[in-house]
């Protein structure tokens, strides 16, 4: 979307949702007067500002899962933010209307921004949730807050305008008593102009089934998205019709036929760049904590689906209070590896070129920001993957320390290997069965490649009026090694945040 017109929707749609506001807060005051009983519906504004400094470069944890918020690379950033929140009644099972909108002021070296981080409307009914604008959303049965980020959907990229139809919640399978229940998700929405392919679309798609035996539950997902259509500057228009978006809902190949103007890799595979998941999770109640297992196997082509990969992506576990006012409210370990990608025995490791794409040159990403796991790495300037082949450990740790000083702490070891072209010194990355190796084919070793780097974070909030809710927060984060080089920087800040017409 052009940014002229994506300026007149923000507007069109801020207006819609401060005329909405109006028409239900009218709405609210009259059934207050005739019911003092009858269910609020307040306001929630938030104003926060806050400062990044650091020495050399802003340390990963800064930047990376913010939301796009901070820009890699920026040594200051001065950010301030104002949102208003409308939120669906609460025990509201009928039919309901929420909104939203987060304005972000950012001043960086990396460059300076004045945008709609969030904008939304979102009708409910039920279970179901129709959403249209930008709002925060993950993807993956991660521990979110604690997680280095989904495969498929982190909170690492600033949110895609798209439309959503959502289940809030698993129900029951007919005729299963209880015992099995599904969830699923169905959105499209439309990336940015300022890439290789100009505004592509964007298809997602998961669906969910969990299996609940006494305490303990099964969850089993399998997560669908495509990129597709676009504006190629050299192949022009790529196919974007509506007989080429079921091609892509149903995950087909695009029309072979001699007039298509498809490139052949969609011809031959699937239309468009397919980034994809099963999600795999064991969750057990012990009453107010829980404990979490899951496994995101992550898919990237054909060739994926033949158990090769069974070990690349996110293996993680995790532990919740769900009294959460505790020293240790939450802990998650996670290994993450990204090292095998396709390849067969003496093949090069990587040749996948996961979160990459040959058509869609800037792969699965979104304003420079990968929407995946951040530890996979996108450069810019190239505006190609440069580091997604990994081996790393995580561990996020959260809790009180006071009833009113929270805190989170994250630390990271990664070993990077760069992307498969790295590994080559004659010959190719692109092999499978249509093209063998060829002969010549003489890769280095990984340990030739290898870059190890550490990255922590130790961040606070401290509630100090609660009145008032005005809350002072800040962090500390470090990065130490050869990949990321070695760095330290700070953040603090204060929010102001209340209701409306509570």
């Amino acid at each position: 979307m052009e940014a002229i017109s994506l300026h007149k929707m923000c507007r069109i749609l801020l207006c819609l949702l401060f005329a909405s506001y109006i028409l239900l807060a009218g709405e609210y005051c009259n059934a207050q007067l005739a019911e003092q009983n009858e269910a609020n519906r307040p306001l929630l504004y938030k104003l926060s500002t806050s400062f990044y400094g650091s020495a050399n470069e802003t340390p990963f944890w800064h930047y990376a899962n913010t939301n796009g918020k901070i820009r890699s690379g920026s040594s200051f950033n001065s950010l301030n933010a104002i949102s208003l929140i409308l939120p669906k009644r609460e025990n509201s099972d009928g039919f309901d209307f929420s909104a939203g909108g987060e304005l972000i002021s950012r001043t960086s070296n990396e460059g300076d921004t004045f945008h709609f981080q969030q904008l939304y409307g979102t009708l409910h009914f039920g279970v179901l949730e129709f959403s249209i604008g930008r709002f925060y959303e993950t993807i993956g049965m991660n521990m979110n807050g604690l997680s280095s980020g989904s495969m498929i959907q982190s909170r690492n990229a600033t949110p895609v305008p798209k439309i959503s139809l959502d289940m809030t919640r698993f129900v029951e399978v007919p005729l299963t008593n209880g015992a099995v229940q599904f969830r699923a998700r169905y959105s499209d929405g439309k990336l940015e102009s300022e890439r290789f392919v100009e505004r592509p679309f964007l298809h997602q798609k998961s669906v969910y089934l969990k299996f609940n035996i006494s305490k303990a539950e099964i969850i089993t997902g399998a997560l669908h998205n495509v990129t597709w259509g676009g504006t190629d500057p050299e192949r022009g228009k790529l196919p974007g019709g509506f007989r080429d978006y079921l091609r892509v809902v149903f995950v087909q190949s695009a029309d072979p036929s001699p007039d298509s103007d498809a490139p052949l890799s969609d011809q031959l595979n699937k239309l468009g760049n397919v980034v994809a998941a099963f999600d795999l999770a064991f969750r057990y109640n012990f009453g107010k904590s829980e404990f979490l297992a899951y496994h995101q196997i992550y898919l990237e082509d054909r060739e994926s689906l033949q158990a090769k990969n069974i070990l690349d992506g996110v293996f993680g576990l995790g532990f919740r209070r769900t009294n959460r006012k505790k020293l240790f409210s939450g802990i998650a370990y996670e290994h993450i590896n990204t090292i095998r990608q396709d390849a067969r025995k003496d093949y090069p490791r990587g040749r996948s070129n996961y979160y990459g794409n040959g058509i869609y040159k800037n792969g699965w990403t979104f304003h420079g920001n990968v929407l995946g796991n951040p530890l996979l790495q996108f450069d810019r300037e190239s505006g190609e993957m440069v580091n997604n082949m990994i081996v790393a450990h995580h561990v996020g740790v959260d809790g009180w320390l006071t009833d009113r000083f929270q805190y989170r702490a994250l630390a990271t070891y990664s070993r990077n290997y760069g992307v498969c072209r790295d590994l080559i010194i004659t010959g190719r990355c692109a092999i499978d069965s249509r093209r063998p190796a060829p002969p010549n084919l003489e890769t280095r070793p990984r340990s030739e490649l290898r870059r190890d780097q550490y990255s922590t974070l130790l961040e606070g909030s401290y509630l100090l009026s609660e009145n008032l809710g005005i809350r002072l927060f800040g962090s500390l984060a470090m990065d130490a090694g050869d990949f990321l080089g070695n760095d330290a920087g700070f953040m603090g800040g204060i929010s102001w945040e209340g209701f409306l017409l509570k």
